[in-house]
């Protein structure tokens, strides 16, 4: 996956007690390069609307100092993160960032859990 990073998500099914995970990839730019289909059931977006977006987009809050300070530095990271669903609602989700090396070396970033 070049220049990507990937999210994934672990969310407890209502009242099942499983969880359910999914991928996320964005570019060094910040774009959606990937979407899976969880976060499509999370969130309500069809590929087709995020791909090729910029990843901001989703957020319904500013991140957090700390998860900025580790993006900058390109450092794995854990995080609470506010999103915004299709329908405007929010989510509030765990994500779990790793960066990703590309074939240039360089490394971009990952990962949501819902509360």
């Amino acid at each position: 996956m070049p220049h990507g990073r990937r999210t994934r998500h672990n969310r407890r099914s209502k009242g099942r007690g499983r969880s359910e995970d999914f991928a996320v990839v964005i570019d060094a730019r910040g774009a959606v390069m990937a979407w899976g289909a969880g976060a499509g059931r999370l969130l309500g977006y069809r590929s087709e609307e995020v791909i090729g977006r910029p990843a901001a987009y989703l957020l319904a809050a500013k991140l957090p100092i700390a998860l900025r300070r580790h993006l900058a530095a390109r450092e794995p990271w854990t995080s609470d993160v506010v999103l915004r669903k299709r329908d405007g609602d929010r989510v509030k989700v765990q994500l779990r960032g790793t960066p990703l090396t590309d074939a240039d070396g360089g490394t971009p970033w990952s990962s949501p859990r819902r509360r």
